[in-house]
């Protein structure tokens, strides 16, 4: 017998892929430009350069990265605990620092560590929840847009415990209008699979209810019809069947692919 869910799987499969794909706007260079210029960024230029290339290998060429390597803006990666005479410590301290005046002249405000929503989502999705205590601070405008994070603490590595400084991308955090968004979508999304569901049910209510002779079913050909009663032959086996209206499907699912017999 043709159970209920699997008349509709792979119409709302087919929907539900639809639907999750969001159009990609392509920017303009003059977007691109004042993107680039809102993002708080620049104040990683005050640090040393990176002295680490063991981290490389034990990140960022592994998982972490190339799950987050859209999402980084500017790194450090330090392997001792002192970098031009001082303290890694104190250079993340500077630069958290800096992140907070250059946050203010683009116009943004820090958001309070008591949002642990915010703080909570973004670090898991992110991936710094398996960090060592990360430091961070997100940076964002009063229109609730994110203008980027700042990051910082020391991973346990293969080779022993690094140091990291991250600024980290706008699109990495989670935002309230993010979360409405994404809320948005997913409402969006389930409408879309209950009106694939009601249409397939419809769909194949009126195939059952003109089924004749010579029609293609899930389970084969329709030789005969009779009442409630209807006479397949089996494409396996080629023998002949009997089944009840509800027991059969029209041969194929909407997206091409072909009914189970049961």
């Amino acid at each position: 017998m043709v159970r209920s869910n699997s008349i509709t799987k792979r119409a709302i499969l087919s929907v539900a892929c639809l639907t999750a794909a969001a159009p990609i706007h392509a920017q303009s260079d003059a977007e691109a430009s004042a993107y680039n210029a809102a993002i708080v960024r620049d104040f990683m230029a005050e640090l040393p350069p990176s002295n680490d290339g063991g981290l490389l290998s034990d990140i960022f060429q592994g998982p972490f990265y190339y799950r987050n390597r859209r999402m980084i803006e500017d790194y450090r990666f330090y392997n001792k605990k002192r970098q031009d005479g001082v303290k890694v410590d104190d250079l993340a301290t500077r630069a958290q620092e800096a992140f907070v005046s250059e946050c203010s002249t683009k116009g943004g405000y820090i958001e309070p560590q008591s949002n642990e929503a915010m703080y909570k989502d973004t670090t898991y999705r992110f991936g710094l929840k398996g960090w060592d205590s990360p430091a961070r601070l997100i940076c964002l405008t009063e229109t609730g847009d994110s203008l980027g994070m700042f990051a910082a603490s020391r991973v346990n590595t293969l080779n022993g415990f690094r140091f990291v400084i991250l600024a980290i991308s706008p699109e990495a955090v989670i935002t309230q209008k993010v979360r409405a968004a994404d809320a948005a979508k997913e409402r969006a999304r389930q409408e879309a699979i209950r009106a694939a569901s009601s249409a397939e049910i419809e769909r194949v209510a009126n195939w059952r209810n003109s089924i004749q002779a010579g029609a293609e079913s899930n389970c084969g050909p329709v030789i005969d019809v009779k009442g409630d009663l209807i006479q397949v032959i089996s494409r396996q086996t080629r023998d002949e069947r009997w089944y009840r209206r509800s027991e059969l499907s029209p041969e194929f699912y909407p997206d091409g692919s072909r009914y189970p017999c049961w």
